[in-house]
């Protein structure tokens, strides 16, 4: 039997097993608060409201949060089913769903839920505030707010990232061993949520063009992303007779120099002739390489301080 961690035993299991508590239902009914987006053709399908904490409220109770498997299945619910309303305008269903994310974070803050499931539920959130950046870019002041959206997004990444660092400490799990596997799975016609942990450090970066802690981030991170790209590179430029300049293959995955990119093929088991890459999708060796060095080749290692304070482009 496996111990449990003191922070598991501290967390708070939540047992209501509907999308809304029935404490909130009768009230929202009752009130008259229920969302025109809540009724369906089957009947009412309310799902549980953001709530501000306030001193007389108690949210911690078991019976008002819902454990992850109804978490889940809820976002799946919004995502897939709410998100498809044509009779409502986009900045309306997009804000109705917008707090009902934000009610399942908060689900899932009170319950300290452990990482592995939290980067399942974080993903999807992501995603879904990137394509409404761009969706809503043209709406007014009144029916869409980029600056929250953009911060929602960061919380989301932030979150997500964290739990990724917690997991790669561990052999239990890496959400990045898993997205070869879960997008190979992936069938559209069930509509399955997936995880993709390259795609959210890449937006990580897109997010902060403006701020170096990402791309600083980016240096620390595993071997295994820029495995994961010469992989697919091997699959999608898979050819005898085709190449690609050893140039381009150093540009597209920020080798320092191309000793390193040339390493690199060896490594993965790519041919190199006149200086060209040929990908061979049954040559490839998927085996993770040594952690990086510092490239003592780079320009700035060359520099004084005096040269970093007044270069320019």
């Amino acid at each position: 039997m496996t111990e449990l961690t003191k922070e598991e035993e501290l967390s708070i299991k939540g047992t209501c097993m509907e999308f809304c508590p029935l404490e909130e239902v009768n009230m929202r009914t009752r009130e008259k608060m229920v969302h025109v987006l809540e009724a369906t053709d089957t009947g009412l399908k309310l799902i549980k409201c953001y709530n501000r904490s306030a001193a007389d409220t108690n949210m911690a109770n078991p019976h008002l949060l819902r454990p992850y498997p109804v978490l889940l299945k809820c976002i799946h619910y919004l995502m897939f089913e709410v998100s498809k309303r044509t009779d409502m305008k986009k900045w309306f269903v997009y804000d109705f769903i917008e707090d009902r994310l934000r009610s399942v974070r908060q689900d899932m803050t009170i319950q300290r839920l452990p990482p592995e499931q939290c980067v399942e539920l974080l993903e999807p959130m992501i995603r879904f505030y990137v394509y409404y950046s761009y969706r809503l870019c043209e709406c007014g002041p009144n029916e869409y707010d980029p600056v929250l959206n953009k911060k929602h997004l960061l919380e989301c990444l932030k979150w997500f990232l964290s739990c990724c660092g917690t997991l790669d400490k561990t052999k239990e799990y890496s959400p990045l061993d898993n997205i070869a596997l879960r997008i190979e799975q992936l069938d559209l016609s069930k509509q399955k949520l997936v995880i993709d942990r390259v795609l959210v450090e890449s937006l990580y970066i897109l997010s902060n063009l403006n701020d170096t802690h990402p791309l600083h981030r980016y240096l620390q991170l595993p071997e295994s992303l820029r495995r994961k790209a010469i992989s697919t590179m091997c699959h999608a430029y898979n050819s005898k007779q085709l190449s690609v300049p050893i140039s381009t293959f150093k540009k597209w995955l920020m080798f320092g120099d191309d000793d390193e990119a040339f390493s690199a093929c060896k490594h993965y088991g790519l041919s190199v002739n006149n200086n060209s890459v040929i990908f061979n999708k049954a040559a490839y060796k998927d085996v993770e390489m040594p952690p990086r060095r510092r490239n003592y080749s780079a320009k700035i290692i060359q520099f004084k301080l005096e040269d970093v304070l007044t270069y320019t482009l």
